[in-house]
């Protein structure tokens, strides 16, 4: 069994990989190329709230890669997003990780059963454990931490334009997880739609730094305010 075994692990380790660059790349780049939409001079945080006509909104972590509370603007035609945003590449590591330490899981159980090594079989609740805690750290290292640092330096907070009529498929509530990105973090999907439920705007839009549509998901403080925006942007889309 063991000389048997060891091939059908290593596929099995390799299909893991696979799956793992596969899916990444998937939920990072985002859907078909689209070129609208415009880098805006970055912003001190808070500056934006002093203007007129700025709403105030959760951003949960999608492919448009802002996090934690941004700033919205609609004026001469374009959606300005202002907030804390992440690079592509450390996205992309955001992303990867946890989904690599869930490929991984039936891989050590598959190990454990075919190889007759039954403490492999800890290391599925092992790697479980890893994802969480990834999942957990890499949310506040990578966007609570920075955003805070953003704060005591002038100009940091990204700000992007994305015009209204390259919006499309407006939803409030659940479907925020779009593009495979409920595939990655299927554990927090439910829980999060049952907060998002009336009260979270998403859809999809241009993101001038890549080139791509990309998921933004946007959480307001009442149904009312929800309701507003989504109607808004429904009214350019035509839904």
């Amino acid at each position: 069994m063991l000389g048997t075994g060891y091939p059908l692990v290593a596929a099995v380790l390799v299909a893991a990989v696979a799956w793992t660059v596969w899916l990444t790349r998937a939920v990072v780049r985002g859907g078909s190329a689209d070129t609208g939409g415009a880098e805006l001079p970055g912003v001190r945080p808070g500056e934006v709230e002093r203007e007129q006509d700025v709403l105030t909104a959760y951003h949960y972590r999608t492919s448009s890669r802002f996090g934690e509370y941004v700033q919205l603007r609609v004026r001469a035609g374009m959606l300005e997003v202002s907030g804390r945003r992440l690079d592509p590449g450390t996205y992309t590591f955001f992303i990867g990780l946890q989904t690599l330490l869930m490929a991984l899981v039936p891989v050590a159980l598959l190990s454990a059963a075919v190889l007759g090594r039954w403490p492999l079989v800890l290391a599925a609740p092992v790697l479980l454990l890893a994802y969480a805690f990834a999942s957990s750290a890499m949310a506040g290292g990578l966007w609570e931490g920075p955003g805070i640092a953003a704060c005591q330096e002038p100009g940091t907070l990204p700000r992007i334009a994305v015009p209204l009529g390259a919006i499309s498929d407006v939803r409030i509530g659940r479907g925020w997880a779009r593009r495979r990105l409920g595939w990655v973090i299927w554990p927090f999907v439910r829980p999060i739609d049952a907060l998002a439920e009336g009260h979270a705007v998403s859809f999809e839009g241009p993101d001038p730094v890549t080139g791509r549509r990309v998921v933004f998901a946007l959480h307001f403080y009442t149904p009312a305010e929800a309701d507003a925006f989504a109607g808004r942007l429904r009214a350019v889309d035509g839904a």
